[in-house]
């Protein structure tokens, strides 16, 4: 039911910002950050976009070697392509309404940022529905169009209006006939909850940061992580990980400290002991064989 009632109240936030021709103006982050402060960041798989819906939302960008703030207006947007690096800037309070089109599913937010949080994130996330509809061949090709406009200003009214395309069509994924779930609801749920917990590796992260997020109980958390994964979901979180450590050990630009800050890992001795009992060496020697 709460799905159902939230999948309801996206719709008509979308209808609302249609109705103010929202967004008004979009700022497009279309290159790849290098590792520098890479342990506060995360990347997706696919793009996203977020508008700003009262507040000035504010922004960093990381673009090669360079970080830049960007500041949104109400009304005003924020697209990254996939693979780009924007993250909250800590001295911002607002309220945003947010859509990650991943490979797996549809994400649909709606978050407040303010100045006073003291837990693990960066937004508190209000409400949130995941659509198992990916985009269509269309909503893709709009967002190939997008991709090529890295050269247009903010105020182009040629990418702002390719987003409010692109968020026309999500609206209309909204009304479609619900996306067939071929391993059923639980194992969506599941999928969903990896994707949460991939997203904030390098942020302390529990269970109760997942089920508050999906608005589930704790204990049913646990059970999805024991029904699909046959372990208890500390377990994913540390081979989840782990796995992120040994790829970055492939980079010779980060150090070893560096790594496990980036890999959710406080402390570098406890991921060095971690890193061996799963891998039978430490990490500087995987990384030198």
């Amino acid at each position: 039911m709460r799905q159902v009632e939230e999948k309801a109240r996206f719709r008509k936030l979308l209808d609302e910002l249609f109705r103010h021709s929202f967004p008004s103006k979009v700022f497009l982050v279309s290159q790849p950050g290098t590792v520098a402060g890479l342990e506060q960041s995360a990347t997706y798989d696919g793009p996203r976009v977020s508008v700003c819906l009262f507040g000035t939302a504010r922004y960093s960008v990381r673009s090669g070697n360079n970080v830049s703030e960007v500041q949104l207006k109400r009304g005003e947007a924020i697209y990254a392509l996939p693979d780009c690096v924007m993250e909250p800037h800590a001295q911002s309070s607002y309220l945003s309404f947010g859509i990650v089109y991943l490979p797996q599913f549809t994400r649909l937010l709606l978050a407040r940022k303010l100045l006073s949080r003291k837990n693990n994130f960066q937004h508190n996330f209000l409400m949130s529905y995941h659509n198992p509809a990916q985009l269509d061949e269309d909503g893709q090709d709009i967002a190939r169009l997008i991709s090529r406009c890295h050269k247009r200003s903010p105020d182009s009214l040629y990418l702002t209006r390719l987003v409010q395309t692109l968020l026309i069509r999500t609206r209309e994924m909204l009304d479609d006939k619900p996306a067939e779930m071929p391993h059923g609801k639980a194992y969506f749920t599941w999928q969903a909850a990896c994707q949460f917990v991939h997203e904030h590796l390098h942020q302390p992260i529990g269970r109760d940061d997942v089920a508050r997020f999906l608005g589930l109980h704790a204990n049913h958390v646990s059970r999805l992580f024991a029904q699909f994964e046959h372990g208890s979901f500390n377990q994913h979180v540390l081979e989840s990980r782990l796995e992120r450590a040994q790829a970055l050990l492939k980079n010779p630009a980060l150090n070893i400290s560096e790594i496990a800050r980036a890999s959710g890992f406080s402390d570098a001795n406890y991921f060095i002991r971690c890193y061996r009992k799963k891998y039978g060496k430490s990490p500087g020697k995987a990384r030198a064989a």
